[in-house]
């Protein structure tokens, strides 16, 4: 029989979404400093380009420049249904530019760091600077309608965000990946009703109860994760419960998979708006997590945040997603992802305005 959480899912609109964090530009090399992928990135860019992939009309704010990277980070967002019309609000910046170095322990286990230093000349490449609140102005009236607002970086326009979408009946997601103080915490939970955060900010991120939130989750890495839920019976914050991580036989690149379990939770969660995340008891939020939990292992078999979009037919995704009882997809070999890596730094050459881009998306893999 099928459940009630598939019966749902057909039944609801198109779902709409807007994003305010990091969208960025993501290059990926092995120890060596060879190219492996490159793609948009980010963790609000990866999990809007996520949903927009699986029908929702989604829409991140940013400001990037129509540098030559700029307009690679457009143009794959595009491919995937992306609205990019907020994404080169004024005053625009350089795209931020994001080093992924895959490598492997002393096991052979595959991991990953992160450099913000061009492999090339190592000067400081573009990071993430915040929406001014005059920019946001502009279309706060627009992205408040949104079903979903997902934000990633606190910022003076981050908060007006939720609180306009809280205040609108939007369900708001938040997901800081950089520090937070207490303060800051404290005010943005007020218009917060899904936290969701890695251990290694627990000391930071542990909320109190607060009256909004419906779901506070918590990763643990392959040490799986832990959440708290809103009780319907007594309107508190239940105690923790533990889901251990999905099991996975190949890991190829775990980097993505905070964002497609975050992609996930909020299609099978928030799609129907506040209401629905509130109502849930703990079996559903158990289910959902597990559906969300195997879709973050699947994409961890694909170099690549988002490789798994590159490298996987679409049905795939939505089968992986809702068919728990479905055989987990076995890895393929990556379809061939060369490029001319003649240039001395090419991270050099894009953000200099080069006329010649040496990442390609055009050469990129398409969905079957």
């Amino acid at each position: 029989m099928k459940s009630k959480l598939n019966r749902r899912m057909r039944r609801r609109k198109r779902p709409s979404i807007c994003g305010l964090g990091l969208v960025a530009f993501d290059h990926a090399t092995d120890s060596t400093g060879k190219r492996l992928h490159s793609q948009a990135g980010g963790t609000c860019g990866n999990v809007l380009t996520i949903l927009g992939s699986l029908g929702w009309h989604s829409s991140p704010i940013a400001r990037l420049r129509q540098d030559p990277v700029g307009r690679l980070v457009r143009s794959d967002l595009q491919r995937f249904g992306v609205d990019t019309s907020w994404i080169g609000l004024k005053p625009e910046v350089p795209t931020p530019v994001i080093i992924q170095k895959l490598l492997r322990d002393s096991a052979g286990i595959p991991f990953h760091c992160f450099s913000f230093y061009c492999p090339g000349c190592g000067g400081r490449l573009p990071r993430f600077q915040p929406i001014p609140i005059n920019a946001l102005r502009e279309i706060v009236e627009h992205a408040k309608t949104f079903d979903v607002v997902f934000i990633d970086r606190i910022s003076p326009s981050a908060f007006i965000l939720a609180e306009e979408a809280f205040n609108s009946g939007a369900l708001v997601f938040f997901e800081p990946s950089t520090s937070v103080t207490k303060r800051e915490l404290e005010r943005i939970l007020q218009f917060t009703h899904v936290l969701k955060y890695s251990h290694e900010r627990m000391h930071e991120v542990i909320s109190d109860d607060q009256d909004t939130l419906c779901l506070e989750l918590q990763t643990l890495g392959r040490g799986g994760l832990r959440f708290r839920h809103r009780s319907r019976k007594t309107g508190m914050l239940e105690a923790w419960n533990h889901m251990n991580s999905y099991p996975l036989e190949s890991l190829a690149d775990s980097s993505g998979a905070g964002d497609w379990l975050s992609a996930g939770l909020i299609h099978l969660l928030s799609g129907d708006g506040r209401a629905q995340a509130k109502l849930l008891r703990l079996d559903d939020v158990t289910e959902t997590l597990a559906r969300a939990q195997r879709l973050a292992a699947w994409s961890c078999q694909f170099i690549g945040a988002r490789g798994a979009m590159y490298y996987a037919p679409l049905d795939e995704i939505r089968r992986v997603l809702f068919d728990m009882k479905a055989t987990m997809p076995v890895m393929r070999d990556s379809p061939s992802n060369t490029v001319d890596n003649a240039l001395t730094c090419d991270i050099c050459a894009l953000t200099k305005q080069s006329q010649r881009s040496p990442f390609r998306m055009d050469v990129l893999p398409r969905l079957h």
